[in-house]
Order: C-alpha cells, then sequence, then structure tokens
C-alpha cells in the first residue's frame, strides 16, 4: 500500500513539475525576446578602461567604431599587459594585437595607454599589489586630467567575475570621483557568475541543463549564443543591431587571434549594452537578491526552479525504486544488493562531481531510491 501512495505521489510531482518547466520556458522566451530597450547616445568623445587587451572591443568596440565613425576621439587604457609579466610572449602577442585591433580602424598609437601590470589567473586571486594599485590610480588620474569635459568614460560592470575587471572598475570609479569632471560613465558588462530568470534567461536555462548530467553534455555541444548580462537588468542601453559597426566590431575580434578570434565573436559578437552609473556605485561586486551556491550566484526563482528539479529526481528515482522493489519482492539478498547499488552509484557522483547543485542532485536522487526501495 506504501508503495502504491508512494507511486502516486512521485507521478504526480512529476506531472506538476512538468506543466510549471512549460511555463517557466514560455516566460524565458518572452522575457529574452522583449523589447524596447533604449539605444545609446554616442559621444564625441570616449575614454575606454579595459582590464585586458582584448575586452576594450568586448566591452565597447561596437560604440567606439560609431564614435569615430562620427567623426569623435577614441582612447584606451590597458590595466594589464596581457600575461603575468610585460616581457613574456604572451604579453607582446596580445598587445600587439589590440595595436593593430585599433590602429586598423583609424586610431593612433598615442591613443592607446599601457599600464604594464601583471594579469591575474581567470578565477584566481589578485596579482597586483598595493604599490601597483597606487601606480595605476596616478596613471589613470594623469589621464583623466587630459581628457574633455563632456566626454564618456566606459568601465567594466560591477559583478564582473575576474579580479582584474574589478579592480580596474574601484580605481578608475575611485579617480573620477576624486575630481570635477563632468563625464559621463557608463559601465558594461562582459562575463559574471550570476543567474537570473528575470535578467538573463537564457544563459540561466543553460546554467540549469548543465548541471543535470545526463543534459550536460548534450548542452555542451549546443552552440547558445547568449549576450553579456548584467546581474540585474534595470536602465539598460543599448547600441543598434543594424549600424554597420556591429559587423565591423565581429572583424575587430578576430584580430585578437592568440585569444581565438572566432571563439570570441561567438561569445562577444553582440551589441553593445551599457547602464549610465555615478562615480559612487558599487565597487563591491555584491549584488542584491542573489545567494551564492558555490562559486556562483543564484537568484531566489533559480533556487526554486533548481529545488522543484531535485524534488522531481527524488520522484522518479523513488518510481525506479519502487519497480526494483517489486522485482526483489521475496529476495532480501538481491533487495540489499540494489541499495548497496545506489549508494555506490552516489558515493561516484559525489566524488566525481564538484559543483554544489551536482552533488545536491545525486543526493536527492539517491534518497529517492533508497526510499522507492525500501518502503
Amino acid at each position: 500500500m506504501l508503495h502504491a501512495d508512494l507511486q502516486s505521489l512521485a507521478v504526480i510531482v512529476i506531472a506538476v513539475v512538468a506543466v510549471l518547466a512549460g511555463l517557466a520556458v514560455a516566460v524565458l522566451w518572452l522575457v529574452q525576446t522583449r523589447t524596447g530597450r533604449k539605444v545609446v547616445d554616442v559621444g564625441r568623445d570616449t575614454l575606454i578602461f579595459a582590464a585586458h587587451p582584448d575586452d576594450c572591443v568586448i566591452l565597447a568596440g561596437q560604440y567606439a567604431l560609431a564614435c569615430l565613425r562620427a567623426g569623435g576621439r577614441v582612447r584606451v587604457v590597458y590595466l594589464t599587459c596581457g600575461g603575468a609579466t610585460p616581457p613574456t610572449e604572451q604579453a607582446r602577442t596580445r598587445c600587439r594585437e589590440a595595436v593593430d585591433a585599433w590602429t586598423s580602424v583609424g586610431l593612433s598609437r598615442t591613443d592607446l595607454h599601457f599600464l604594464d601590470l601583471p594579469q591575474s589567473p581567470v578565477d584566481g586571486s589578485l596579482a597586483i599589489d598595493a604599490d601597483m594599485t597606487r601606480q595605476a590610480h596616478d596613471r589613470v588620474a594623469q589621464i583623466l586630467e587630459a581628457f574633455p569635459e563632456n566626454g564618456t568614460i566606459i568601465v567594466h560592470a560591477d559583478g564582473e567575475s575576474h579580479v582584474d575587471h574589478q579592480l580596474l572598475r574601484s580605481v578608475v570609479l575611485e579617480a573620477v570621483g576624486e575630481r570635477a569632471g563632468r563625464w559621463r560613465i557608463l559601465e558594461a558588462p562582459e562575463y559574471n557568475s550570476f543567474y537570473s530568470i528575470r535578467y538573463s534567461p537564457l544563459k540561466t536555462l543553460r546554467c540549469i541543463l548543465g548541471f543535470i548530467p545526463i543534459l550536460r553534455r548534450m548542452v555542451g555541444r549546443w552552440n547558445w549564443r547568449v549576450p553579456p548580462s548584467f546581474p540585474d537588468g534595470h536602465g539598460q542601453v543599448t547600441m543598434p543591431t543594424d549600424d554597420g559597426a556591429l559587423a565591423q566590431k565581429c572583424a575587430t575580434l578576430r584580430v585578437f587571434a592568440s585569444e581565438d578570434g572566432e571563439l570570441l565573436v561567438q561569445y562577444f559578437g553582440f551589441p553593445d549594452r551599457f547602464r549610465v552609473i555615478g562615480p559612487d556605485a558599487g565597487r563591491s561586486g555584491d549584488v542584491a537578491g542573489y545567494v551564492r551556491v558555490g562559486s556562483t550566484y543564484l537568484s531566489w526563482g533559480v533556487l526554486v526552479v533548481l529545488g522543484a528539479i531535485l524534488l522531481t529526481a527524488a520522484a522518479a528515482s523513488c518510481l525506479v525504486g519502487g519497480v526494483l522493489a517489486s522485482w526483489t519482492s521475496g529476495l532480501p539478498a538481491w533487495r540489499l544488493a540494489a541499495l548497496a547499488g545506489v549508494v555506490a552509484v552516489v558515493t561516484v557522483g559525489l566524488v566525481r562531481f564538484r559543483r554544489v547543485e551536482q552533488r545536491a542532485l545525486m543526493i536527492a536522487i539517491g534518497a529517492g531510491a533508497l526510499l522507492g526501495i525500501a518502503a
């Protein structure tokens, strides 16, 4: 009787979650295809602050090209050399690519400023010490002194994953705040670990599907082009998609061959998007409305979806466990073997998978199966 009740409950849970999942996909589609974003006005003087040589085009390549086309002037400041130290071959190559990319579209070499600090590893600790940071601040301050009033300054968005992006944003906003210049400041996203159904639906959907072992490899093969997004989507402005500068931005990204230019186009070949901020804007990387889970930040909506997936996985495995229990009815040794097999599979999964969400899924599957077998 208990088996029948558990199986009925499991079927109901799976059906309800399937309906909710369908509604969620519909909402994701509607949110992703929403319209009405304002188009950003291109200024006459533009100053782009980029942590690494290719970041400049990723952040504001389309904007810069539109500015040049309108007769404006663009200057770019690079925090790092693109390698561990300036003399390395990697650093020389990446800086040369930056020069080639910008001079090919009309910038003068004198409009490019390299602070030549060491690049920090991806997902690693900051390689720039306090003395280097002070030097960077002083150089940024000097560059700002020569930048015209009413010009546009572009920096990395708050919440960026790379520590160099975070540091440069902080240095620039601090230097701007120390001056009375009437500059317009735009922040631009590149990549972050924030996932929200409302603000980054396709990125979030890919993340959710990616933590399910059966779907993870399939998702890796899908050529999903997901534009960079802000952790929260308020006040965005964007460049138009049909102004000709977008295609030229993609061509400029391909110049960075050492970073796989075609891959850069796949990930960042989208219209530039910005948000107007002040010099007192956030610099901590902490965004309200998110919960840290491992190395990612999930909105409450995503946590609810993940909870539903865990519940569904437990219900489905409970059904399978019930089937195994019926097959081994009257055979205690076989039932014991089935229990041991479930424990072994879950243990292997916990050892193999590193992400918190994946481990939680394995525990839910194991708990459901054990309940179905033992009930």
